[in-house]
């Protein structure tokens, strides 16, 4: 009979004596169910555990006896980890209190407890534990680093400023001041945070990243020499560091100081600086100073050191435009337009330039070019209509855009260009009558 419960806990106590432990937990359990009050079964499920066995397929029978030995720490234990792993946090949490009821001083069990709140992410718990351990180690400083990390992360400044000014009492360095200055600027205990990163400054004099603080902090404040020293360290020590060349420059400009942000940005180069962004400031700063021959060269070694993506050559273009070289800003459109030809406001940017330049043919062309591309596109209509207004040959615009209000005839903006043509034209009358379908 293999339902017999003594049948079931021979074949168990044999799978066990094999060293098969989890079919032996198996058996018991098949025999517990037949008999649940044979305690010989609990105390056999029980060994097996302790020699290896899976507790979480018999935690049931380990809480039965748990309740007729409450004192056992060891069984206690076996649960909570059981249940941990179950991912029962609530009830591993009530064993685990147990066993520290029983042993204050396991401070192995406290730190078990606190690695399964954070596998489940449970920040304040795994919190409350780590200030339980430090009641009995309070100068762990790897428990304490733990600490002001989760503080850091959960938004707990203040506890987080308390712990690194313990861990900085314990391992004076400037790792902890560093942290402690941005916590104290968001706190807005800026006097406390420029302190502090002087001092990481005097404990490592080589370390730039105060300054990289400090320098937004001097910049905020108009302690603008301030901050023009530290940024000045910052490059000297890292001339990669873009953001520090061009937060100097930023500062320089905001100063007038266009002399000193050229100067800034030559000494970056000289120093091995690379990123086309700085040659690309520098050159547009040499032509606002009338330098064309210098300025021309580094935006021609900006483009050189650069990918020439779409953003990169618009950046180079609108640098070009806002210094009058419209030969080069038409040259880059060009290029840009080579990689996407379907970007119908290339054609319209460049046919500008040309009207800018008087030379209407030239942009008619561009324009017409685009037509091309995009034959239904009223926007292109719109701008050769804005070119022949430029010639003066206001009928010719009118009629292209009479044309054009065919597929759009609530646009305003062909409307408005209409009234305008001919009120140039003297024919006040129709300027007026177009101005009327602008308002209804």
């Amino acid at each position: 009979d293999t339902t017999s419960p003594e049948v079931m806990k021979s074949l168990a106590a044999s799978y066990a004596a094999n060293g098969n432990l989890n079919r032996a937990i198996e058996g018991y359990r098949q025999a517990l169910e037949s008999s649940p009050e044979d305690y010989e079964i609990l105390e056999r499920l029980y060994e097996i555990v302790q020699s290896g066995g899976d507790a979480t397929l018999c935690i049931d029978a380990l809480e039965a006896l748990s309740v007729s030995i409450p004192e056992d720490s060891e069984l206690a234990l076996i649960l909570a980890r059981a249940y941990g792993e179950k991912g029962m946090i609530e009830e591993a949490n009530a064993y685990y209190m147990r066993i520290l009821e029983l042993e204050p001083n396991r401070s192995d069990i406290k730190g078990e407890l606190r690695l399964i709140y954070r596998s489940k992410g449970m920040v304040s718990e795994e919190i409350d534990a780590i200030n339980t351990l430090l009641e009995t180690d309070q100068a762990n400083v790897e428990l304490l680093n733990d600490l002001q990390e989760l503080q850091i992360a959960s938004g707990r400044d203040r506890d987080a400023v308390s712990t690194l000014l313990r861990l900085h009492q314990l391992t004076p360095s400037s790792k902890w001041l560093n942290m402690l200055g941005p916590i104290y600027i968001k706190l807005g205990f800026v006097s406390e945070a420029i302190t502090s990163l002087q001092q990481a400054l005097q404990l490592n004099p080589e370390d730039t990243s105060p300054h990289e603080i400090l320098a937004d902090i001097y910049k905020q404040r108009g302690m603008n020499e301030d901050a023009i020293r530290s940024y000045s360290v910052i490059i000297q020590r890292n001339p990669d560091n873009l953001k520090a060349h061009l937060d100097l420059g930023d500062l320089y400009r905001a100063l007038g100081r266009t002399h000193d942000q050229i100067s800034s940005l030559k000494q970056a180069i000289a120093l091995g600086a690379r990123d086309p962004r700085l040659y690309l400031e520098l050159g547009s700063n040499l032509l606002q100073e009338g330098d064309s021959e210098n300025g021309l060269a580094y935006l021609q070694q900006a483009r050189e050191l650069s990918d020439t993506t779409p953003a990169f050559l618009n950046t180079l273009i609108d640098i070009y435009l806002m210094r009058n070289f419209h030969q080069q800003a038409l040259a880059e459109l060009e290029n840009l337009r080579q990689q996407t030809p379907e970007d119908i406001s290339l054609y319209i940017k460049m046919s500008r330039i040309y009207q800018s330049r008087q030379m209407f043919e030239e942009g008619l062309e561009i324009l017409n070019q685009a037509r091309v591309v995009s034959p239904q596109d009223v926007a292109i209509t719109i701008e050769i209509a804005r070119l022949y207004m430029a010639c003066e040959d206001y009928s010719r615009a009118v009629e292209i855009l009479q044309e054009a209000r065919q597929t759009q005839p609530g646009n305003t903006e062909i409307s408005s260009i209409i009234s305008e043509a001919y009120a140039r034209t003297g024919d006040h009358e129709m300027a007026i009558l177009e101005l009327k379908t602008l308002i209804q």
